[in-house]
């Protein structure tokens, strides 16, 4: 049994169900919060604890510190992972009290806040981009990757598509959407369709729910608009494309790592410590066919000359997620031996 400490957002969740799934364990988690936590979660059958506790407000999750040591002493994990999250600080410092094993996850450049306060007390940390490391001094950092899910329940969205020729821009802003891509694509969406550049638009459920978009076509061009609110397979998702418009949290820059698509990266402006700007610079950095904007600068021109831009093809994926999976289950399995 594996107890993982995470937020409550796929960036924090998804590389955690890979793990699991990988590693063949069964897992509780621990999220401070229901949505959109028990959502990701539910298809792959872990247990999940909601226990409301943050960095910000501390003190009001003390009364909480009963309930997380009769969680942990409930299912009395041979290994705790920290995904992230303020969630994370009291379940190190607790963990470390009692004796289990750790392992934290940092997969930004920028450490986020929970993991600079838990740093000491966690003896080993995973991170993605080398950068990380030097911004964790007091932790035996191990620069590995992001493991990410490959093998998600299908999702008959996806499958319902029709079939695309041409260019396939795919529109994702996280797991819970980003508002200001959903306005710039949908009010200019004709604008691409014109330039028969098929889009598929994964807005957000909550986002979706609130405008209600619906599927159309170009006559003339027969191009695509397609709205999704939410993607359950991510991998379907990805074969469907030839580019991405995407933020640049974490999990997203680890997948578009493994499917080497190019991609336009649009950092979220109030990223804590802007750890998505950072995140975005890093990537491009690495790669030839990608590029990334602020979310003020970017327009539905500068999208259509990203899509018919002659360097923003298919490379060969430099970190493949299989390679990624096995090399981080390797050094968790000395701590499951």
């Amino acid at each position: 049994m594996i107890l993982v400490a995470a937020g409550a957002t796929g960036g924090h969740l998804y590389p955690a169900l890979a793990l699991m799934a990988a590693l063949n364990e069964s897992a509780v988690f621990m999220v401070p919060r229901e949505y959109p936590a028990r959502d990701i979660i539910a298809p792959y059958g872990h247990t999940v604890h909601v226990v409301p506790m943050s960095v910000r407000r501390w003190y009001a999750g003390i009364g909480q510190v009963w309930r997380v040591i009769r969680i942990m002493r409930g299912c009395n994990p041979r290994l705790i992972v920290l995904m992230g999250g303020g969630i994370c600080v009291p379940v190190a410092w607790l963990g470390r009290l009692l004796g289990y094993p750790m392992i934290a996850f940092e997969p930004n450049t920028i450490p986020g806040r929970a993991i600079r306060w838990i740093q000491r007390v966690v003896p080993a940390m995973i991170t993605m981009f080398p950068q990380t490391a030097s911004r964790l001094p007091a932790t035996t950092v191990h620069c590995l990757g992001n493991p990410i899910v490959q093998d998600y329940p299908p999702d008959p969205r996806v499958e319902a598509l029709p079939p695309l020729t041409g260019p396939v821009l795919v529109v994702i802003g996280g797991s819970q959407g980003a508002m200001a891509l959903n306005t710039l694509i949908h009010t200019h969406r004709q604008v691409l369709m014109a330039a028969t550049i098929h889009v598929i638009h994964v807005w957000g459920q909550r986002h979706f729910d609130r405008m209600a978009p619906v599927a159309e076509m170009d006559p003339q061009t027969q191009a695509y608009y397609l709205p999704l609110p939410y993607v359950t397979d991510m991998v379907a998702l990805y074969k469907r494309a030839t580019h991405v418009l995407c933020r640049s949290g974490a999990t997203t820059i680890a997948e578009l790592w493994s499917n080497g698509l190019p991609s336009l990266l649009v950092p979220f402006p109030y990223a804590t410590d802007d750890h998505q700007r950072h995140n975005a610079m890093a990537f491009v950095a690495s790669v030839g066919n990608a590029d990334w904007v602020d979310e003020s600068d970017l327009t539905i021109a500068g999208i259509q000359a990203f899509v018919e831009g002659a360097r923003f093809k298919p490379q060969l994926p430099q970190y493949p997620a299989a390679a990624v999976r096995e090399s981080i289950c390797g050094f968790m399995q000395r701590y499951l031996q």
